[in-house]
């Protein structure tokens, strides 16, 4: 992009590009894609901060992607005031997060944590792994999630940027992708036969990253879903479905399910965000096999069930324990996983505890 100025609203110092963004729903479009990777690709490092509006709804896309590229993201509250997207901290005005001082404290004003009306929401996280071959199509992941969280007859499209409307073709994106190396990001979008507001049908909303890797290629997913045609309890068995059908027909090497709390369009709040819920891990049989576990064994010990097939298993295990924000199971499940040898840190590469 030749000119970003149309993104930049004002500045701070010589060193801190303001941006507002003020729209009732804030999405990563073109202009504001073009924009970051301008700012990010100056040779004089910029600080770059968002300012939303406190009632506004945040696309899955623009949640994720804001954060990786390391934007700070305020919302401007109705108490004079700004806050961090995240974390909640607060200050009276934008300049006390434009230096490098001490960071504005923590809201402790209840009215600044007051949820507004929102509705349970899905999210999915998966992790593929994919030989670096020219027989390799990329997308499968996305269609096994549709087929088992979304109606009958729905609608999926892609595209580089929001709103994603092109007709699904995993080919193409494919082939785009290979021109892209060693990373690249696609928009996925779907909605129900009976209407994309989420009013009337169910939603779907995220990214599809790929990316090389010293063994082949990742292709890492982040949805979120509001499967509108299910009632709440009917949601277990469809998700166990999907990421059992994921186990099976793919090379997972990680997937989590969790639910939060969102809007009936498939969007985030600017607003708090409470703990969200885990509701099942999936590990394939490369994520096993990098532990260096038994997978029958730990699918025994957490009720949980083996996917893959041949000789390779990996293993899928329920973590809803019919409270909110319960991470209990899933806490027990990481210890198993890390063993006596640290195998979680190993594998995460951290040195730090896991």
């Amino acid at each position: 992009m030749a000119h970003p100025i149309p993104y930049l609203d004002d500045g701070i110092g010589s060193d801190t590009a303001l941006t507002f963004l003020d729209e009732p729903v804030v999405s990563m479009d073109e202009g504001l894609s073009a924009y970051l990777h301008a700012m990010r690709a100056r040779t004089s490092p910029t600080r770059l901060i968002l300012v939303l509006s406190h009632g506004a709804h945040l696309t899955p896309a623009f949640d994720r992607f804001v954060d990786v590229a390391g934007c700070a993201v305020l919302v401007k509250d109705p108490y004079d005031g700004y806050r961090t997207l995240r974390s909640g901290r607060w200050a009276p005005s934008i300049d006390a997060f434009a230096t490098d001082g001490p960071a504005p404290a923590a809201s402790t004003v209840p009215p600044h944590w007051q949820l507004d009306t929102r509705i349970p929401v899905l999210g999915l996280s998966v992790s593929l792994f994919h030989p670096a071959r020219r027989s390799t199509v990329l997308g499968r992941c996305a269609e096994l999630v549709v087929e088992h969280l979304m109606p009958p007859d729905t609608t999926l499209s892609w595209g580089r940027y929001e709103p994603a409307g092109a007709p699904w073709n995993p080919k193409d994106m494919t082939t785009l992708a290979r021109r892209g190396m060693p990373s690249i990001t696609f928009m996925l979008a779907a909605h129900g036969p009976n209407g994309t507001d989420g009013t009337d049908g169910s939603v779907l909303s995220g990214t599809l990253s790929v990316s090389r890797t010293s063994t082949g290629l990742e292709e890492y997913l982040e949805l979120v879903i509001n499967p509108r045609w299910l009632t709440l309890p009917q949601w277990s068995s469809h998700y166990m479905a999907a990421l059992s059908a994921i186990g099976t027909v793919l090379k997972p090497q990680f997937a989590l399910a969790h639910r939060t709390l969102g809007y009936a369009d498939g969007c985030l709040p600017a607003g708090p965000r409470p703990v969200p819920t885990p509701l099942a891990v999936l590990i394939g049989a490369p994520g096993i096999k990098q532990l260096g576990v038994d997978a029958a064994a730990v699918a025994t010990q957490h009720h949980g069930s083996l996917t893959g097939t041949g000789r390779r298993h990996g293993i899928l295990v329920p973590l809803e324990t019919g409270t909110e924000a319960d991470w209990n199971a899933l806490a027990r499940l990481l210890t198993t996983l890390d063993g006596t040898g640290g195998n979680l840190a190993r594998v995460l590469g951290s040195t730090e505890q896991a």
